[in-house]
């Protein structure tokens, strides 16, 4: 017992020791910033005012094991997101939207060829199909019809109409993706509303943040774990869209988004440069 509690001790200190070269080697190549602590960085100083400033404009500060600059000049931030928007846009994905999207989609892309690329088509297509026009008007008003409609069946009583709101809107919007609605007591879809708000709420809750900081969490058992069965369930239902779609796709009349992007899929399906598939639609 006494060996093991020993090689135990002296794998602890090795991994210390290897951290605080870690941390030191990065501090050489960084702007000035408070001394971090092994594998919690910074975390525990955040909390103290006036931190930040007396490093200068520009400093570093580590969240946990990842190495962050911080820019506190509004026109260093300018300077370095608009001026040079281009050279800063390819930023890492936090490790929770990393693990979840699998390196998939398009808002959350990264910067760079494949993200313009999805970028063109998406915007052209949208415009095709009524963005920002007097289409989509109709669309929207279409569905306050159907939403005011809902809503007089409540005959005055008071009621929690966030699910109304959120159907409504998604309805827009699937319209225009899928070229179809879903009915307000649809329940497969209120579920689907329902599990998209959830995963929502944690994305910006507190347990998120530690879990980005302390990607190790993502394995074991938590509301991360919930968060990724939503997202498959998710997955589920649209890739029965596409199906559905795939089985009466008609490539001379595409009817929504999804049909465009089947299409496109098949033009640039021979090109090793092209990232179009089916979890970027």
């Amino acid at each position: 017992v006494d060996v093991f509690f020993a090689l135990e001790l002296c794998l602890m200190f090795a991994l210390l020791l290897l951290e605080i070269f870690r941390l030191n080697s990065y501090r050489s190549l960084s702007p000035p910033g408070p001394r971090p602590l092994p594998f919690v960085g910074n975390l525990p100083q955040l909390s103290k005012e006036k931190l930040l400033p007396k490093y200068g404009e520009m400093c570093s500060i580590f969240l946990g094991k990842k190495p962050t600059i911080v820019l506190n000049n509004m026109q260093l931030a300018k300077e370095a997101f608009v001026q040079n928007g281009t050279v800063f846009s390819g930023r890492p994905l936090p490790p929770l939207q990393a693990w979840i999207n699998k390196g998939h989609g398009i808002i959350m892309a990264d910067y760079g060829h494949s993200w313009r690329q999805q970028r063109r088509f998406a915007l052209h297509t949208l415009r095709d199909f009524g963005l920002g026009r007097k289409n989509v008007e109709e669309r929207v008003a279409e569905e306050a019809h159907y939403l005011i409609k809902e809503m007089l069946k409540q005959e005055g009583k008071p009621f929690y109409p966030i699910h109304q709101f959120m159907n409504a809107v998604s309805n827009i919007i699937c319209s225009i993706i899928f070229g179809d609605r879903f009915e307000y007591n649809d329940k497969r879809f209120a579920k689907l509303l329902e599990i998209l708000n959830e995963n929502v709420r944690f994305a910006g809750s507190t347990m998120a943040q530690i879990v980005n900081l302390f990607p190790v969490l993502l394995y074991l058992p938590g509301s991360q774990q919930t968060m990724l069965r939503n997202v498959q369930a998710l997955k589920k239902f649209l890739l029965e869209i596409v199906e559905e779609h795939k089985k009466t796709l008609d490539p001379d009349n595409p009817r929504d988004f999804t049909d465009a992007y089947l299409i496109e899929m098949t033009k640039v399906r021979d090109s090793i440069h092209e990232r179009l598939n089916v979890w970027n639609s």
